[in-house]
């Protein structure tokens, strides 16, 4: 959330991906939790974690994740990159956030077991 000429503006926070700040045991970081979330500021908000969930996981196909990835630019994956080729990095990408869509979603239950401080 940004505040900017005393309005508030929700933006989109690319660097907020964790794991492309570092590729080291990306595959095993990929089922982690995400214990952070208990810190996020709408997460006493947040009431319907399991329904949310459901709907997004459900919309959110292999397809439609290598379409995003696809998008992008060659440049970004380029510059500091582990990978030797950028296509092992978009693949990198995919198979992260494919492993996230696998159940049993370990960041939903770390969600929803954060959130329960606030009830």
């Amino acid at each position: 959330m940004l505040i900017w000429h005393r309005r508030l503006w929700l933006i989109d926070h690319g660097a907020a991906l964790y794991f492309h700040h570092t590729w080291k045991n990306y595959r095993d970081r990929s089922r982690d939790p995400f214990p952070a979330i208990k810190d996020h500021v709408l997460l006493p908000l947040s009431s319907a974690l399991q329904a949310i969930d459901s709907k997004m996981t459900g919309q959110l196909t292999p397809a439609i994740i290598d379409q995003i990835i696809q998008l992008i630019p060659d440049a970004w994956l380029v510059e500091s990159s582990p990978f030797s080729e950028i296509t092992q990095h978009r693949a990198a990408y995919i198979e992260y956030l494919l492993n996230r869509l696998e159940l049993p979603h370990t960041f939903l239950e770390e969600a929803i077991r954060a959130r329960s401080r606030y009830l």
